[in-house]
């Protein structure tokens, strides 16, 4: 990104950010509350739009991508949420399985299969009934990470 700022109405909240993260870079993102690491992440993720400056992921300008360029793009992006960002009211299989669901042909027996695979990767399996306010810290963690694509 080159020179990103963004406001809130009146108020800056990003003022004129240069970042470069590379392929396989890990990289950290910290501050105090307020300083603006979720509304870069959401400049980033393309949920809210800046208000100067280009932000290019994975090759995509950000400003020149429609919203279904967008979505495809999102795809190939993944996000690890301090606490796995689980849907409550879904069992730790059910969280795994929706995003095939949504984003996939595959049929239920394929989806089963991979979830039982996901869960297996993530020492999960035994668990898979159980619902997120049921896990410790760690298992909502890796239950929120997909193995095939976060490897």
């Amino acid at each position: 990104m080159t020179n990103l700022s963004t406001h809130y109405g009146d108020v800056l909240a990003l003022d004129n950010i240069n970042l470069n993260v590379y392929e396989k870079e890990i990289m950290v993102v910290m501050g105090h509350s307020g300083s603006g690491k979720s509304t870069l992440f959401k400049n980033i993720l393309g949920l809210m739009q800046n208000s100067s400056g280009t932000i290019e992921v994975l090759g995509k300008d950000l400003s020149k991508i429609d919203k279904k360029g967008l979505y495809e793009l999102r795809k190939n992006i993944g996000v690890a949420f301090q606490n796995g960002a689980l849907f409550s009211s879904l069992t730790v299989r059910e969280n795994v399985e929706l995003p095939l669901y949504e984003h996939t042909k595959l049929d239920d027996s394929t989806i089963q299969i991979m979830t039982r695979m996901k869960l297996a990767l993530m020492n999960l399996a035994d668990h898979e009934d159980l619902m997120p306010a049921q896990l410790s810290g760690g298992m909502l963690k890796r239950a929120g990470l997909d193995p095939v694509t976060s490897a």
